[in-house]
């Protein structure tokens, strides 16, 4: 289960968005620490747009110190330290799903801070591992709903088990093997200088076909197009 922890947030609209960034992802859990703004009213209710119930089954808590009922407490933070500064010592946000899968931890939950200058140290300290989103250095600091949607994304990539293009079916061997056939039957009704020449049009196309890794339909499309060519 993944808790999205948000301290401290002095936005409504952002924290709509922050639900609708959940929700996207399969995520439903929220905890809001000591809000500065309303989740409840019209701005955070039309941000969320169909993740409202996010919004409304959300828990406020005074302090982060429940923190610790979780298995495993990721932060987030877009300041990194030095190798002198240990609180501030990150992973990248994209090792997360890695990590997830090396803790094999069912809980855990992931802490944001405030919009203006994120989480404190002390607030640091009470987590287990700090994550950074990669960003460009001359603008680095991320929309509040923008950094929930990355890291829920790489969170779903262990947590979330559907797969949104599972119903395309893959080709088999036999239908790869006539997309060969069809291949060599295309070229050898075309005309070549040179051996040499045919038979790079040939691993050209087969090379670029599979590298696109086609699903059955394409690949079945494609083979009635090779065999048009007379």
């Amino acid at each position: 289960m993944v808790t999205v922890i948000l301290v401290e947030p002095q936005n409504s609209g952002n924290i709509g968005a922050v639900a609708r960034a959940m929700n996207n992802f399969g995520f439903g859990n929220l905890i809001l620490v000591n809000p500065k703004a309303d989740h409840l009213n019209k701005e955070a209710l039309d941000r969320s747009c169909h993740a409202k119930n996010v919004l409304k089954e959300a828990k406020v808590e005074k302090k982060l110190d429940f923190i610790k009922d979780f298995e495993l407490s990721i932060a987030t933070t877009g300041v990194i330290g030095t190798n002198y500064n240990i609180l501030r010592t990150s992973i990248s946000s994209v090792d997360i799903a890695k990590r997830l899968k090396e803790s094999k931890k069912k809980n855990v939950a992931f802490i944001f801070g405030r919009e203006d200058h994120g989480l404190k140290n002390e607030e640091l300290e009470l987590t287990d591992i700090v994550v950074t989103i990669p960003t460009n250095k001359e603008n680095p600091a991320l929309n509040l709903s923008h950094a929930v949607s990355i890291v829920s994304y790489e969170a779903s990539k262990v947590f979330q088990k559907d797969d949104i293009i599972s119903h395309f079916t893959e080709p088999t061997g036999k239908e790869k093997e006539v997309l060969d056939k069809t291949i060599n039957d295309a070229l050898n009704n075309l005309e070549f200088t040179t051996d040499t020449k045919r038979n790079t049009a040939y691993k050209a196309l087969k090379r670029v076909i599979l590298k696109a890794a086609p699903s059955k339909r394409e690949l079945i499309a494609l083979i009635g197009l090779f065999k048009k060519v007379k």
